[in-house]
């Protein structure tokens, strides 16, 4: 009788962790939480961000919540606390929504948004007309505002703003706090900076000059 208890308690405790993340295949309807979609992750309505989330695929949102993404209080580019990364909706692979991207953790892979987006991380491109936010960005990051606490690659846009870059910053107004490589554009400004400035005016803590600066 005790082996027999012992095997049910075995089974029942399998049952349940393997609960605890759900793997579905092909498509899948959101937002859900604690799923593994290997395929198409549909999403028509985004009323909530959903928790431990993987989507090995394709992930497609129509509207919702992103819409909303104008009223974030602050710049995160402008914290100075330690930069926090949350994993709780990862997609490795393409994520598009035409409404607006707001991802509490990463993409690996496409972010595509005609609008505007908030990903904490991004790993590849990340794309946006009007307003790309990101704390943490290694690739090409695209937008006509685009904002980043760390940007490792190429950030462009009208309007460009980080707190470190390592790599290119191109713009019509760039702006950092600490410079590793170029910065193109009309109006340069960073405080610490190795690399150079390219610009009608160039800003750092060491010296301001037109055309050139270092």
């Amino acid at each position: 009788m005790r082996k027999q208890l012992n095997i049910l308690f075995l089974f029942c405790f399998a049952l349940f962790t393997q609960a605890q993340v759900i793997n579905r295949p092909f498509i899948w309807f959101g937002p859900c939480d604690s799923v593994n979609v290997h395929g198409l992750n549909f999403t028509p309505f985004v009323y909530r961000i959903p928790e431990k989330v993987t989507v090995n695929g394709i992930n497609f949102e129509i509207i919702g919540l992103p819409i909303f993404l104008f009223m974030i209080p602050e710049d995160p580019s402008d914290r100075d606390d330690e930069l926090y990364i949350l994993n709780e909706f990862n997609v490795n692979g393409i994520s598009l929504s035409p409404a607006g991207l707001m991802h509490s953790g990463k993409v690996n892979g496409l972010a595509i948004t005609p609008l505007y987006s908030f990903i904490h991380q991004v790993n590849g491109i990340n794309l946006s007309l009007l307003f790309c936010i990101t704390l943490k960005t290694n690739g090409l990051s695209y937008s006509f505002v685009n904002s980043a606490v760390e940007m490792k690659g190429v950030q462009l846009g009208m309007v460009t703003n980080s707190k470190k870059i390592l790599g290119l910053q191109m713009g019509v107004v760039n702006k950092t706090r600490e410079l590793y490589g170029l910065q193109f554009g009309f109006y340069n400004r960073t405080k610490q900076i190795k690399g150079l400035q390219i610009g009608l005016w160039n800003v750092n803590d060491k010296r301001s000059l037109p055309i050139l600066n270092w």
